[in-house]
């Protein structure tokens, strides 16, 4: 029993800390405060603190001497660094996404499936749009916006059914929300097969995504662009998701070719 008891102590050790550093990866562009991440991941502040402690002496972690708020520290960049199927997806996405924000006259980006939210991993400025939103390492919740809902809309019905059921009780507890535009926006996107936010979560930004494929066929990511303030652009919707798909295609093809390029490699 006490070997039991010793085995989950240490795996729930693990599990608080990356908990911790999930909050802070989240929370990165204004940096994230002892009592809010302790709120967030659910933890007394002691335990807060000594996890906290041991990130920062890691390099995982860093602490602003300004203010004391915890941000992403060089450790996590360095590890990143060692993940080559991430970066080829950076790579084959530039193009296509760079093209896209031209193209529609707006802001394009790329989104990563993670869990039941996704990650923005790269950005492509056509105008400028001052926001904290849509920054590489934003984490959203997959209904939350056009680029998650792109992915859920291709998901198996059950799985999609409990992805947004879950998120709809947490945005019960968020009183400055508007859940029935949220709901809207949903119901929406789930019906064409592709994310579209037609002012739904702020008043004249709408955005349309597709999804991207990994070679095997799954949906893995988004390819999303946004615009604000230009009525003609939420009316070209369907034309505009279909143009689009062609560069998620791309994207996907691209993915495939450095993947065997890579086998080629490891055969050689």
């Amino acid at each position: 029993m006490a070997t039991t008891d010793t085995r989950r102590s240490g795996t729930q050790s693990i599990e608080r800390a990356l908990a911790v550093i999930r909050d802070v990866a989240a929370h990165h562009q204004l940096g994230a405060r002892l009592t809010d991440i302790a709120e967030r991941c659910g933890m007394d502040m002691g335990t807060t603190c000594r996890v906290l402690a041991c990130l920062v002496r890691e390099n995982v972690v860093e602490q602003r001497a300004s203010d004391k708020r915890y941000l992403p520290g060089q450790g996590l960049f360095e590890l990143g660094l060692t993940v080559p199927a991430y970066r080829a997806l950076q790579e084959a996405c530039r193009q296509p996404m760079e093209r896209v924000a031209r193209r529609f006259k707006g802001v394009s980006f790329v989104y990563l499936r993670s869990g039941t939210e996704v990650v923005c991993v790269a950005r492509s400025d056509h105008v400028l749009i001052h926001s904290a939103w849509g920054q590489p390492g934003t984490r959203r919740p997959m209904p939350a916006l056009a680029a998650g809902l792109a992915v859920l809309s291709q998901l198996p019905e059950a799985e999609a059914d409990a992805i947004v059921k879950a998120y709809f009780k947490q945005l019960a507890q968020q009183k400055r929300v508007n859940a029935v535009e949220r709901r809207r926006m949903v119901q929406r996107s789930r019906k064409l097969g592709y994310g579209f936010n037609d002012g739904n979560v702020a008043r004249g930004l709408v955005s349309v995504a597709v999804p991207i494929h990994n070679p095997e066929g799954v949906p893995f990511a988004s390819l999303s662009v946004v615009n604000i303030d230009n009525p003609s652009f939420a009316q070209r919707a369907d034309d505009i998701a279909e143009s689009m798909r062609k560069d998620s295609l791309l994207i996907t093809q691209r993915l495939a070719t450095q993947m065997d390029s890579n086998h080629l490699i490891q055969d050689d």
